[in-house]
Parts: structure tokens; C-alpha cells; sequence
């Protein structure tokens, strides 16, 4: 998955989640998806055998194969060229007589390789483990300055200028969300997976509509302005009013964990809202480093005066209501322990209701804390077209994902703890259904699984590492546990903790610690390799 925040995003934000916006197409030239607009030409992924699970895949039939730059004769306004080939294990080879180092695979880069302006010719050779040589000549014209006096760019091509927002119309509209719910952002702009969301609505909740701009409508929410795609929007029905609704009361109170529809008990916080009136739901931390949980409930004004607490409540310390704008009312919930395990939104025609989960109970005298807990793991990708990420071997990201989900099966399990797979063999559900299966199920923590990839226009070898990501401050702690234990585990680069990440399965996924796992860095080919390795991946998923 590729993570240059940076880059010009893929269009389809979140309802894609498939790398093959940016994966190495097969059996033609290499694009990620994070490239602007002039993309680089890089490697003809080589899918000359089946691959067997855990073993890396056997080299090409020839002892040398070039993989890019792919013709053997070609041009570039740009100073340097990037060179990937493949050749047997165990060989060395040179570009140019500069040594370049052969991964496990056989595959081998030469990045940045200097050109002068005119043909300039590029010997790869390889020397085979038994003492056999091999060597191709390719040909490469850098191109010279076209306007006289006037350089050739050395670097790609610039994106073209951002167009013109279409016109805002102003307009004084009611509208419902649509059945399948709608994401408010705070203004118009295109960027990788969606967000970030003001508010993520439910079907059936009242808008008013104050403004379009192109496929995008302004609403008003309270003094807050936000805009939502009119794909979610059905317009309401003649006669409709938007309602004006106050409470004067809310109330705290313990739940057994059969009550609170989990494994753990929970609080929950009722507060008197009906479903047809929006409202967002956040989690934050104080600078003292004690979560709380924010409830913002729009179009009304507090008139609360009796905040019941029951003395069941076993997590919330506190619910508070306060008025933070015009028409802006929130509520704000504080705990009694410095850490939150996570919550679930509930609503109906007459409520909202806040769970708080409290943290599982381990088993008392336990070899290991995890013993009994069901934790749900998600193999990133699936299925015949959402591959995920390929690298020069051609095997595709969503089989090294399920086959370190495999491995951290086994790990896991081997340790007391109970698994539950989000994706069974090479299944490709949506991601909203592999959501909604670790919300329907009693999982106590979940772990998605995916592989990196990166532009390679200016090197194979540039972006390396592991990483964690979270979307929800609950799930941070978890992140960067495992984020250290990676970089202990495998010494692999620190590509960091991502937070605010809006990879969709980890942001619907609020009531547990939901955390996704870059293992490395399939476009780079010395990571590919060791993604390929058994070993290493027993190694990462000990790790986890």
C-alpha cells in the first residue's frame, strides 16, 4: 500500500482499498499509483511459474533478464536511468562496472545510473555462481535541450495545474443520506483513501443543503459548514421540516458485557437524540495523556440540567454537555483509567447511546497476557483483480499478506490466544463487509496486514521500512508497540506510526484497538525478497 500522503491521490478514496491503482501491472510496464502525472516506465513483472506459499519464486528461465528499462533502445529528457534485472541466485553483477547487489530473488537495481546528453550504451553483466558470464547492452539517448540556451529538465514532468473548481451554486435544500450512509468532510479536495470526516452519518439523517460545487453539496451543521458527496443524498420529502430538538437530560450506567453486546462489560452513555439528526463521534487525548470521547450534536443548544451517573458506571468518570457554538452542542466523556479500550455508536429513533468498552480480563496466572482473546486479522487484498502491490517477481501483495496472517495465526495460537481470519483463502470481500465482521464478532483486537509499494521513478531502492498506522487514538499505544517490536524483530528502517490514517476496516472499527501493519516495502526489491522468505516472515509475525 502505498503511503506518500504528499503524492497526488487515487481517485475512488475509500470504496476502492486495492493497490492496483499503484501495483506493478503485470506483463507490462510498472506504475504506482503515487506518481503525478509524468509516470515512470519500471519493470515487466516476470509470472513464468507458479508460486508455492513460503518459497521464493524460481528465476527466470534465462540466466539475465532486463526488466527496465524495457526496450532495449530508448530515451529520457532526464540525467540518470534506473536499471532492474533479474539473473540467477548467488550470482554478482555490475552496471556499467559498478557492482550492484543481487537480492534472494536473483533480482538486482542499479538506481541513479548517470547519463550524458546523447546515446549512451549500459553493459549489464552478471557472473553466474558456477564461473559463467552473461551481459546485455542496452541503449539510452538522453535527449538534448530543445529551445536553444534553454537545458532539458532532469526531472519528471510537473503535474498540470490543478483545474478550477467548478462554480458554487447557492441553494436552500433538505436532503436524507442515502442507505449506505454519508461521509462530511470540511471542504472539497481530492486526497488517498477519503477524510478526513467531520462526520461519518448513518442513512436516514436530515441535512440541509446550503450549496453545490460540482459533485460535492455544502451543508449546514449548526455554524459548521461541512460538504458531502450528492451521491449520498436522496432529496427529502415534499413537506419535510428540518426538527429543532433540545434534551435536558442524559445519563451514565453500567451494562454487563451481554447487555453492552461484547465480551467485556461497558458504560453507556444515553443521550437523548434521535437518528434523523446528525452527529459525530471522536476520541482525542488530553496533554496529561488521558483519553476522552467527544460527542458532537449539531442544530440544537444545551439545555441539559440533569446528567445522571449510576454507580454501575465502571469506565466513565464523567459526561459533561457544553455549548461550543452557535447551534453546536457537545458532549464530552472522561474516563476513570488512563487508557481507553474502545466504543461503539448506537442509535434508534429516540437515542444515541455512547458504549465504552472496558479492557478484556486476562486470565489470572497465565503464561501469556493474550491467552483466550480473540483477535481478528485481516490479509490485506483478495480475490482475482485486487492483487494489492506486485514487485519484480509478479507474486502479488495478497498472497504475502495471507501468508503472514497464516504466520501470525500460528504465533498467536501458540500462545493461548483464539483467531478469527477476516479473509479466508483468496476471498475478496469488500471493505466494509470485513468490517463489519470484526464488528459482529467478539474480537478483543484486530490487526489488518498489508504489504507497501512506492513510486520508483527516482529508485527502487528509495523508500524502504516498516510501519504501523491507526485512525482512532485509542488504537496509537497498540501502534507503537508493535512498531518497535518490528524494528527490533526484523531491522528493517523506521518508516514510522501513521496516525489519522482512513483505510476504511481500521476507522469502522471503533470498540477495539484496530491497528494495520506495512510489513516492507514490496516495490523495493531487497524487501521483496525477504517477504518472500518463510523465515522472515515467521520472524515479522513473531514480532506482532
Amino acid at each position: 500500500m502505498n503511503l506518500y500522503m504528499s503524492l497526488r491521490p487515487w481517485l475512488g478514496a475509500i470504496s476502492g482499498g486495492n493497490k492496483s491503482w499503484r501495483s506493478l501491472a503485470l506483463n507490462s510496464v510498472l506504475v504506482t499509483a503515487a506518481l503525478c502525472s509524468a509516470c515512470a516506465t519500471t519493470v515487466a513483472p516476470l509470472l513464468d511459474t507458479a508460486v508455492t506459499p513460503g518459497v521464493t519464486p524460481p528465476i527466470t528461465s534465462q540466466p539475465l533478464t532486463v526488466l527496465s528499462p524495457t526496450e532495449p533502445r530508448s530515451s529520457t529528457s532526464r540525467d540518470f536511468v534506473n536499471v532492474l534485472a533479474r539473473t540467477a541466485n548467488g550470482a554478482t553483477a555490475t552496471v556499467n562496472g559498478v557492482a550492484a547487489p543481487v537480492f534472494a530473488t536473483g533480482v538486482f537495481v542499479r538506481d541513479k545510473v548517470p547519463l550524458a546528453i546523447g546515446m549512451n550504451t549500459l553493459t549489464i553483466e552478471v557472473t553466474l555462481p558456477g564461473g559463467e558470464r552473461q551481459s546485455r547492452v542496452i541503449e539510452v539517448t538522453r535527449l538534448a535541450a530543445t529551445t536553444a540556451g534553454q537545458p532539458t529538465s532532469t526531472a519528471p514532468p510537473p503535474s498540470p495545474p490543478p483545474a478550477s473548481p467548478p462554480p458554487l451554486v447557492e441553494m436552500q435544500a433538505l436532503f436524507v443520506t442515502a442507505p449506505g450512509g454519508a461521509d462530511l468532510t470540511w471542504g472539497v479536495h481530492d486526497v488517498r483513501l477519503g477524510g478526513p470526516n467531520l462526520a461519518e452519518l448513518p442513512a436516514g439523517v436530515l441535512l440541509r443543503a446550503t450549496g453545490q460545487q460540482g459533485e460535492y453539496g455544502r451543508v449546514q451543521l449548526g455554524s459548521t459548514e461541512a460538504w458531502v458527496p450528492l451521491r449520498s443524498l436522496q432529496v427529502a420529502a415534499p413537506g419535510t421540516t428540518m426538527p429543532r430538538h433540545v434534551f435536558t437530560t442524559l445519563s451514565v450506567a453500567g451494562a454487563t458485557a451481554a447487555q453492552a453486546g461484547g465480551v467485556s462489560p461497558a458504560d453507556v452513555v444515553t443521550v437523548p437524540w434521535p437518528s434523523n439528526l446528525p452527529s459525530s463521534v471522536r476520541s482525542a487525548v488530553t496533554p496529561e495523556g488521558w483519553p476522552y470521547l467527544e460527542v458532537d450534536l449539531y442544530g440544537t443548544h444545551n439545555a441539559a440540567t440533569w446528567v445522571t451517573h449510576r454507580t454501575s458506571a465502571q469506565v466513565v468518570r464523567e459526561a459533561t454537555v457544553d455549548q461550543v457554538a452557535p447551534q453546536h452542542v457537545r458532549v464530552r466523556i472522561t474516563l476513570k483509567q488512563p487508557h481507553l479500550w474502545g466504543w461503539r455508536i448506537e442509535r434508534d429513533a429516540h437515542a444515541l447511546r455512547v458504549v465504552v468498552h472496558a479492557p478484556p480480563t486476562l486470565a489470572q496466572g497465565a503464561a501469556s497476557p493474550l491467552q483466550g482473546l480473540l483477535i481478528a486479522l485481516e490479509a490485506g487484498h483478495g480475490g482475482p483483480t485486487n492483487l494489492g502491490a506486485v514487485g519484480a517477481t509478479g507474486v502479488p501483495e495478497k498472497d504475502v499478506n495471507r501468508w503472514t496472517v497464516q504466520a501470525l495465526k500460528a504465533e498467536l495460537e501458540g500462545v493461548g490466544a483464539r483467531v478469527m481470519l477476516v479473509r479466508e483463502g483468496d476471498e475478496n470481500p469488500s471493505l466494509r463487509e470485513r468490517a463489519e465482521r470484526v464488528n459482529n464478532s467478539d474480537a478483543q483486537l484486530f490487526i489488518s496486514v498489508h504489504a507497501n509499494s512506492a513510486d520508483t521513478h527516482n529508485g527502487y531502492l528509495r523508500a524502504a521500512g516498516t510501519s504501523t498506522y491507526y485512525k482512532h487514538s485509542h488504537s496509537r499505544d497498540l501502534a507503537v508497540a508493535i512498531q518497535r517490536r518490528l524494528l527490533s524483530e526484523t531491522a528493517l528502517p523506521d518508516f514510522g506510526v501513521v496516525g489519522s490514517f482512513n483505510y476504511a476496516p481500521i476507522r469502522w472499527v471503533s470498540h477495539v484497538p484496530a491497528v494495520l501493519v506495512e510489513q516492507a516495502f514490496m516495490s523495493h526489491p531487497g524487501e521483496e525478497a525477504l517477504l518472500l522468505d518463510a523465515a522472515f516472515r515467521a520472524r515479522l509475525a513473531k514480532a506482532v
